[in-house]
């Protein structure tokens, strides 16, 4: 690769520059890609943006600017990790053993989504439709500190993400305009139950639930 490194000592005398792309892992640590005015002919002879670069975190709290060929590279990276096991339980003086798969999905070195399963094979296939929805899914993933304000629409009513609770795969809900949702969140659609009590002005809801509509313009 052609010596277009930047050093880091150069780098100290000016501001980051550019804008952030996209993360990744690099030895195994979260680290993000920049585009910037800089070139480099390593994406030119490989057909790819010239102007992406890693943004180098060396672990002396110094970093390098590095070409970033989007080529042969992996962005973002998956882990997902499947375990079977047994879970034990007592209830009206009896033992029962059950047997359960866990799933867990991480991108880029965070938790995004975990489920639970009777077989193990399924987790895997589960997992691989999840790993799409996930990169496919109007929420960024990649960056979900930036969801946070957003608005949308929950059970087509107005609302607007308060906060992410990323490692459940989940985001908190807040209600507009009104002081609660109007119908409380354990119902289904077609229940009347109305007691004030049960109804929430913030909920906590899946990021992949349908009940979300998250192209709200308004």
């Amino acid at each position: 690769m052609e010596n277009t490194i930047v050093e880091a000592k150069e780098q100290l005398l000016n501001p980051v520059g550019g804008r952030k792309v996209f993360s990744t892992l690099i030895n195994d640590k979260k680290m993000w890609i920049y585009k910037r005015k800089e070139t480099h002919k390593d994406g030119e002879r490989n057909g790819v943006p010239n102007d992406w670069w890693l943004k180098f975190d060396k672990y002396d709290g110094t970093y390098d600017w590095v070409p970033w060929v989007d080529k042969l590279t992996k962005r973002p990276c998956f882990e997902i990790k499947v375990k079977e096991g047994n879970h034990i339980k007592h209830k009206w003086d009896e033992w029962d053993v059950h047997g359960s798969v866990f799933c867990e999905i991480f991108l880029n070195g965070d938790k995004v989504y975990d489920f639970i399963t009777r077989d193990i094979e399924y987790a895997f296939a589960r997992a691989t439709v999840l790993k799409t929805e996930i990169m496919e899914h109007p929420f960024d993933f990649l960056n979900p500190e930036s969801e946070i304000g957003r608005k949308v629409f929950y059970r087509e009513e107005p609302a607007t993400i308060e906060r992410v609770i990323l490692d459940q795969g989940c985001v908190i809900i807040k209600r507009e305009g009104s002081e609660y949702f109007k119908t409380p969140i354990w119902h289904d659609e077609d229940d009347k139950v109305s007691d004030e009590d049960d109804r929430e002005s913030e909920i906590k809801e899946e990021i992949l639930s349908p009940h979300i509509w998250w192209f709200r313009d308004e």
